[in-house]
């Protein structure tokens, strides 16, 4: 007779082992990918790991999370859409840990008389909403009683906004002293797209895309394989830079966006005045 069993071992009543299963919890990927610190950089791998250690963010789980997400992303083999969803993954975790992610109060930004005057009307129609739902459910009507329940719970978060993908990444950037978005806001001034979106609501709503629905419909949508592509490969390559800042390494890597002709650069190659194309853009 068993007294225990867990899916691993399994006992008698006296504590005796009867059997144990051993449950595979996965099978390794070998798949190629890019490596970020090759073995033409000299002695590139052991300065990350000595510095790394070092940091106060070694094995913290804004890294070891983001260090697995772009691990995925950069693979050879997976259709984008999944290699993008590590990518964002990867960011979501930095923005997040970092508190860049808060949600923040719209009536901050106004006058003290306008905000007084806002959360008034706001607790009124809150009240009313309730007495509605109330008068609803004397009346039998529950259906209707929590639908206004649920609009009065709704109401008392009017105020607040979170902040949005795309904006929490330039923030992140900022927080860095990384001029990617500066350099994609030009290019998007002069090469602006057919929807007029701007990079940081690109990033929102690629992040969308795959998160919610799974996949670009290159058929029908005006999206370019190639254009998604090339915005995988920034993303990619800007976390490994916030990785490497994070986590204080300071020598030469192989950026992911010049993959095919990768030769070993500084951290912060990326200024103000860079070129969008070297960042993998084009018009």
């Amino acid at each position: 007779m068993l007294s225990s069993l867990d899916g691993r071992r399994s006992e008698t009543s006296n504590g005796g082992l009867v059997r144990r299963a051993h449950v595979n919890l996965g099978e390794p990927v070998f798949l190629r990918g890019h490596a970020a610190l090759p073995d033409i950089i000299s002695e590139a791998t052991g300065r990350f790991l000595t510095l790394a250690t070092q940091s106060p963010q070694w094995n913290s789980d804004i890294v070891r999370v983001a260090m697995k997400q772009i691990l995925l992303a950069g693979l050879n083999g997976p259709p984008v859409e999944d290699c993008l969803s590590h990518a964002f993954r990867a960011l979501d975790q930095i923005c997040e840990g970092l508190g860049l992610k808060k949600a923040q109060q719209l009536t901050d930004a106004l006058t003290s008389n306008l905000k007084v005057e806002v959360q008034t009307i706001l607790k009124e129609a809150n009240q009313r909403l309730r007495e509605l739902s109330a008068e609803a459910r004397t009346a039998k009507n529950e259906n209707d009683g929590r639908v206004l329940e649920r609009i009065a719970q709704q109401l008392t978060r009017a105020t607040t906004s979170g902040t949005g993908f795309g904006k929490a990444v330039l923030d992140l950037l900022k927080r860095f002293d990384l001029p990617d978005g500066d350099v994609l806001a030009k290019h998007y001034q002069l090469h602006p797209r057919q929807d007029k979106k701007k990079w940081p609501e690109l990033l929102s709503k690629y992040r969308g895309t795959v998160m919610h629905k799974g996949y670009f419909d290159f058929r029908t949508s005006d999206e370019q394989i190639l254009g998604v592509h090339r915005v995988l490969l920034h993303l990619h390559d800007l976390v490994l830079r916030l990785i490497f800042k994070m986590l204080c390494y300071d020598g030469p890597y192989s950026p992911t966006v010049s993959r095919y002709a990768a030769a070993p650069t500084e951290i912060d190659w990326v200024r103000v005045d860079t070129p969008a194309r070297k960042l993998g853009y084009e018009p």
